[in-house]
């Protein structure tokens, strides 16, 4: 069993902590500034608003401001934001890990640039 730390708990993160719980992973998901009301609820209810499903049993749940403790004993990374959260990623997540741990980015979406 490896624990998966995912960054981002919209669609994308929270869809690909499904899969890794039923391989048996232990999961922590870690919210953006934009996740709070999903991970507050989630962490009550198991349900995630958004998806509008029950997510599996176990999965351990964090704000982002708790990302640092979540990543204690994580053997891999999993960055599940939109395109328009790749930058946020860069810029506050990828700097408080080791670069000993490997980081998988999962996104969706295209982001309109003037060129």
């Amino acid at each position: 069993m490896k624990t998966i730390v995912i960054v981002g708990a919209g669609q994308m993160g929270s869809t690909m902590a499904i899969p890794a719980m039923e391989n048996g992973h232990r999961v922590k998901l870690v919210g953006t500034p934009l996740d709070v009301a999903i991970i507050d609820h989630a962490a009550k209810t198991g349900y995630h608003k958004t998806l509008k499903r029950q997510l599996p049993d176990g999965i351990e749940y964090y704000q982002v401001e708790d990302l640092e403790t979540a990543l204690n004993g994580a053997d891999i990374l999993v960055g599940g934001v939109s395109s328009f959260g790749v930058d946020w990623f860069l810029k506050h997540v990828l700097q408080i890990i080791p670069e000993s741990l490997p980081v998988l980015a999962v996104t969706k979406g295209m982001e309109n640039m003037p060129d």
